[in-house]
């Protein structure tokens, strides 16, 4: 019996969420004993709870390290074989508490800056880790900032088409007052300064000039989403966007939408395309590496060269005359998803990338990238 702890601090997001599920809900019980730890109150309220409960392992005075006496002691008492950290922070506080555990890290966003980098390969110089990639631009970037190429397979984000088959049966649009006569989009969750949500606002915000049932979902709660909400209202155009904070689980929102626009400014995780894609939603992108690794323009999504946001936005309300392409692009996408993103396939590279730490073997060893896999 492998006994797993999944340790999430307070960056945590939907990702993680979702990702740390699908591995509490299928691994096998007969071989793995998987518990939940936080290091905030914050992110409990945001985890469905678990069997044995969700433990609350605090930082103190801000500081991840000083949460790592707490975590010593639970990792003790319930004698735990390995820690999958699902944040650097939570990395950090786990490198901190035990030496001789292994530590998996989970890293969805490329944009990682220096200095976490380094707070990463100083945890690889002492302990056993590996650097759980859901991209081959994650896995570049950390390669470039210094990190071992040995340390970081590249395992695809997992995706439960049962949610989002019972999303579709839901009435997300009327209970964010939306119709089927409406045209909805989508930005990725959280909204941020370079994630393109703005970029978003300002495409909808000059579409609905000329379409007027045309929305804007911006989901989750950051600076950035209430900056847009205070905006719309100035302007007067909140009737075309809704914000609904943490009402929603963001994939299940996706399949209320008719496409998702991600105008990102620079690399950002593109796990929210992959959903988009297995949801038969199409995806209008800035051409960044990030998103063309999965987004092929005019074969299962649409592409824009980046620029100044205001030419981005302007593009994309442009783009948005393509019904016919865009409603073609769906299958194409939906078909690319089922065979990199499988559920299944998630969970068997995570098992073995934990018997590979145990075990003391090649990190990579029997893990493909399902995109390159024969």
């Amino acid at each position: 019996m492998i006994r797993v702890l999944h340790l999430f601090d307070d960056d945590a997001g939907w990702e993680e969420r979702v990702g740390a599920t699908l591995l509490l809900d299928r691994l096998p019980d007969e071989q793995y004993h998987s518990s939940v730890a936080v290091t905030d109150g914050r992110t409990r309220r945001h985890l469905a709870s678990t069997r044995d409960g969700i433990h609350l392992l605090p930082k103190r005075l801000g500081a991840h390290f000083l949460g790592a006496p707490a975590l010593r002691t639970h990792l003790r008492a319930h004698h735990i074989d390995l820690i999958h950290a699902w944040g650097i922070d939570a990395a950090l506080t786990a490198a901190a508490a035990s030496a001789p555990t292994p530590i998996v890290v989970e890293q969805f966003d490329p944009g990682i800056s220096d200095r976490r980098v380094r707070m990463l390969r100083s945890i690889q110089e002492s302990h056993r880790i590996a650097l759980a990639c859901s991209t081959q631009t994650v896995r570049r970037r950390l390669i470039e900032k210094g990190c071992d190429p040995e340390a970081c397979p590249v395992i695809r984000p997992g995706i439960d088409f049962g949610t989002i088959n019972a999303a579709r049966r839901r009435d997300l649009r009327g209970q964010l007052d939306l119709s089927g006569a409406d045209r909805v989009f989508i930005a990725p969750e959280p909204a941020s300064r370079y994630g393109g949500q703005f970029t978003a606002y300002w495409a909808i915000g000059v579409r609905s000039f000329v379409e007027p049932r045309v929305g804007l979902i911006i989901p989750g709660t950051s600076r950035e989403q209430a900056r847009i909400a205070r905006l719309a209202d100035r302007q007067n155009l909140s009737p075309y966007f809704r914000f609904p904070g943490r009402s929603f689980p963001f994939e299940d929102l996706i399949s209320a939408a008719d496409a998702m626009i991600c105008a990102s400014e620079r690399d950002v995780s593109s796990t929210a395309l992959a959903w988009s894609m297995a949801a038969g939603v199409p995806v209008i992108a800035t051409a960044v590496y990030s998103t063309a690794e999965l987004i092929a323009d005019r074969h299962n999504g649409l592409l824009v060269k980046p620029d100044a946001p205001n030419k981005v936005a302007l593009r994309i309300a442009a783009l948005l005359d393509e019904r016919d392409l865009l409603a073609r692009m769906k299958e194409a996408a939906r078909g690319q998803a089922y065979e990199v993103f499988s559920a299944r396939r998630y969970v068997e590279q995570h098992a073995r990338l934990y018997s590979n730490l145990l075990g003391n073997e090649e990190l990579c060893a029997g893990i493909v990238d399902a995109a390159y896999a024969s």
